[in-house]
């Protein structure tokens, strides 16, 4: 139906042609075919294509056989690529990509030999030319060039992406930045929405959201080392945790856990309970089990190095510093082991537990008592 429809057409058949020179090279070849529009399948003499819009699959004349295109322009270029498109400009630039599937306005739009990628949404991997890649969601991997085997679901989600390989991002803006980093997950709203970086995993909305030039890392829940920009190998499981940090090696596990621990450069600390470290500022080696926050009941360790603090109800209970010795609270000294009671003397602090004594160095001091006491 229509000016010049099926022209050619001399023995091949079961075909339907409707628009002007829709099937315009079927001759002896070809069968089963649809076409409708303005040269839909204008070229085409292979079998079982099906072709709905102006010049949907124009070009497919060389191995494109069950080739299937509705919209404007397309797959329109597509010669020998086996491929399924669906919207307006949808693989409109395919020449010989195989295994291509794109579902919406201008997915897949520029790919010219990419194989083996699945775009769906209006400008999912629009620029890529590489495959395998799968895209879902509006303009989810847009600028994609040479990456390959990465998996973007939501809107914008590694939209710059130009090169990384082996990603994978999942919630809206999620990787959105990254550019060549290779081997990230990313699962939440804006979850490494900055990343350039490789090797991290964030699991939680805006997990690890400004974490830019950073490797290693691994953040789980809600704005999990949300600020991080530089440092790497930290791990973060909790609401918050590591909220600031821009330290190397360093775990915290537990809501808010070293949600302060800001300093670059601040390195193998690792606070663990709801709310442990969440005061600590600086410092190194330090190791908080408990909800102590670094400063609580008169011992203050946020910004020292070296600690050891094992606390409950916010407390610290026992602990040891490199520069300051021992401290122990009323939940030690009062313990079912015996009374800890102390006497100052000019060389040593007598002690009594349980009957038993022990001569402790000098450069002791009583903190008021039912806090605690600390030997230096």
């Amino acid at each position: 139906i229509g000016a010049s429809a099926l022209p050619s057409v001399t023995s091949a058949n079961s075909n339907i042609s409707i628009g002007y020179q829709s099937l315009n090279a079927l001759g002896t070849l070809g069968g089963g075919s649809v076409a409708i529009g303005f040269q839909a399948a204008f070229s085409n003499n292979l079998d079982v294509i099906t072709a709905v819009g102006y010049r949907a699959l124009a070009n497919n004349n060389v191995s494109g056989t069950g080739n299937t295109a509705f919209g404007y322009a397309a797959a329109q270029n597509n010669t020998s690529g086996s491929v399924d498109a669906f919207g307006t400009g949808a693989l409109a630039a395919n020449t010989t990509g195989a295994g291509n599937v794109a579902f919406g306005n201008s997915a897949l739009g520029t790919n010219l030999t990419g194989p083996y990628q699945v775009a769906i949404g209006a400008g999912a991997l629009y620029t890529s030319k590489a495959g395998p890649n799968t895209a879902v969601g509006y303009q989810a991997m847009f600028d994609n060039n040479t990456g390959v085997n990465n998996v973007a679901i939501g809107n914008g989600a590694m939209r710059y992406n130009t090169g990384g390989y082996n990603n994978v991002a999942v919630g809206g803006s999620a990787m959105s930045a990254n550019l060549n980093g290779i081997a990230n997950t990313a699962v939440g709203h804006n979850s490494l929405l900055n990343v350039t970086n490789s090797y991290n995993t964030a699991l939680g909305m805006y997990s690890g959201t400004n974490m830019s030039n950073s490797a290693s890392n691994t953040a789980i829940g809600y704005a999990a080392l949300y600020t991080q920009t530089t440092g790497g190998s930290n791990t973060a499981v909790g609401n918050a945790a590591g909220y600031t940090t821009n330290g190397n090696f360093n775990t915290y596990v537990g809501w808010a856990a070293g949600n302060l621990d800001a300093a670059v450069g601040s390195t193998f600390n690792t606070y663990i309970g709801g709310g442990s470290g969440n005061l600590m500022t600086t410092g190194n080696n330090n190791t908080i089990l408990g909800p102590y926050s670094g400063n609580a009941n008169g011992w203050d360790i946020r910004a020292t190095n070296g600690n050891i603090v094992l606390s409950s109800n916010g407390q610290p209970s026992l602990g040891m510093t490199s520069t300051n010795g021992w401290y122990f609270s009323a939940n030690v000294y009062n313990s079912p082991m015996g009374t800890i009671t102390s006497g100052k003397g000019t060389s040593y602090l007598q002690t009594s537990i349980s009957g038993d004594t022990s001569i402790v160095d000098t450069g002791i001091y009583q903190s008021t008592p039912g806090v605690g006491y600390a030997i230096t």
